[in-house]
């Protein structure tokens, strides 16, 4: 449908089935159902399912372009504003570092992932005479708003990311929980704050910091201060309190007092009585049991990776590693409970000349001093005898096309140009 009513041209194709169309410039019901103005730009609208998909990248951008002067991946406001984010990343990551809050490999890892991302989102080089250009070397999903951006919906919302995952903003970053902020991390924790303090606040309830496992470090550089009706000191094994030069320890073989200065007591009277003792009560150690993983790496067609070596890392940081059996599964054992890193080697197989994968297997003959006698697809034969009829001319080619291939298609094609025979015609010399 064409409206070109002056000041008010709108074009839409539209199909009846679960009404979609797309609308475009002044947005109407039809004129004969006088209908009123539905907006201005463009509508593409369905009631089944709607895909956008682009294989080389995707912008989402309400950056204003006005009458389309620059090519349509033009991003320069979005890639300085990843830019700063990613800096932000690094300068504070150096901070953590220098403050001894994070370890080499934390916040840098992230901040570098970053960096390659936008390099590979602003991209290089470019040919606008060939109308190619630099953005989007690899296809990201990228979306962009000078204004703003904002998601909700009644029900869940979920994130997901395989690498990393990053947050940055210039102002404040503010949660406001219904129920609770559960934070479940295989490898640590790490905060840092660069100034104005760390506060935590209970109205209610109790504060419980353990380390099951090892230690708890509280450092200050002036005062600890703790403020209770009651406050309770217990020791397994030992208590020991320092102060400059004077020490009391507590343990099962008494009380020890040392101070290189005098000892004074203050009370209105002392009583030493028979020796008593009540220990003090500790929960029982949690122990984690393990977890088992089973691996299974297949083509798209199901065959398998057959003996393909595999390295999976626990989330305590423990590495396993492996073979694949001739189905292409393995069961790893003794994992610690939580996520695990699985990465897979190529498979060892040559996808070329292996009888287990589908495709008819042809002899290619050659006549050479040394007859070789070797058995190929009939896909891989086709792709040889095409690059060893390549002319001489473009000698370059054909070697950049050969050093792709497995090496047992190589040294075929070096003995057939060594005798000048040709694949599936042994009697005629080039």
């Amino acid at each position: 449908r064409l409206d070109d009513t002056h000041g008010q041209i709108s074009a839409t194709l539209m199909t009846d089935h679960q009404h979609t169309a797309l609308n475009t410039g002044f947005l109407t019901h039809p004129r004969p159902d006088g209908g009123a103005p539905r907006g201005e730009g463009f509508e593409l609208r369905t009631d089944a399912h709607g895909v956008v998909r682009a294989g080389g990248g995707l912008l989402l951008t309400t950056q204003l372009r006005a009458r389309a002067v620059a090519h349509h991946t033009d991003l320069p406001e979005c890639a300085e504003q990843l830019s700063i984010a990613q800096q932000h990343h690094a300068t504070f990551s150096q901070l953590a570092r220098d403050h001894l809050a994070q370890e080499s490999g934390d916040q840098d890892e992230v901040a570098q992932a970053l960096s390659d991302q936008h390099a590979a989102i602003r991209g290089t080089g470019g040919n606008p005479s060939a109308n190619q250009f630099p953005e989007l070397s690899e296809p990201y999903l990228v979306l962009h708003s000078p204004a703003g951006i904002a998601s909700s919906t009644p029900q869940s919302t979920h994130l997901t990311s395989g690498e990393h995952l990053a947050l940055t903003s210039g102002g404040h970053t503010s949660l406001a929980i219904g129920k609770r902020l559960l934070i479940s991390a295989s490898r640590g924790v790490r905060t840092f704050v660069q100034s104005m303090g760390w506060r935590l606040v209970a109205a209610s309830g109790d504060i419980d910091i353990r380390a099951l496992k090892d230690n708890i470090n509280l450092l200050a550089k002036l005062n600890i201060t703790a403020t209770a009706e009651r406050i309770t000191l217990s020791a397994k094994e030992e208590l020991v309190i320092k102060a400059a030069g004077s020490t009391t320890t507590y343990n099962a073989g008494g009380i020890t007092h040392t101070t290189s200065g005098q000892y004074i007591a203050h009370a209105s009277n002392f009583a030493y009585k028979n020796a008593q003792s009540q220990a003090a009560a500790f929960p029982q150690d949690i122990k984690s049991g393990t977890g088992n993983l089973e691996l299974l790496q297949q083509y798209a067609n199901g065959l398998a990776f057959k003996g393909g070596q595999y390295q999976v890392e626990d989330a305590l940081g423990q590495v396993f590693k492996g073979v694949l059996d001739a189905n292409g599964f393995a069961a790893v054992a003794g994992l610690a409970p939580g996520p695990a890193n699985v990465q897979f080697n190529k498979d060892p197989v040559d996808v070329w000349t292996d009888p287990g994968f589908p495709g008819p297997h042809e002899q290619i003959e050659t006549t050479t001093a040394e007859t070789t006698r070797t058995h190929l697809p009939v896909q891989a034969r086709a792709v040889l005898e095409t690059v060893l009829n390549t002319p001489p001319s473009k000698n370059a080619l054909k070697a950049a096309a050969l050093s792709n291939m497995p090496s047992s298609v190589k040294t075929l094609a070096d003995s057939i140009d060594a005798s000048g025979q040709r694949p599936g015609n042994p009697e005629k010399s080039s």
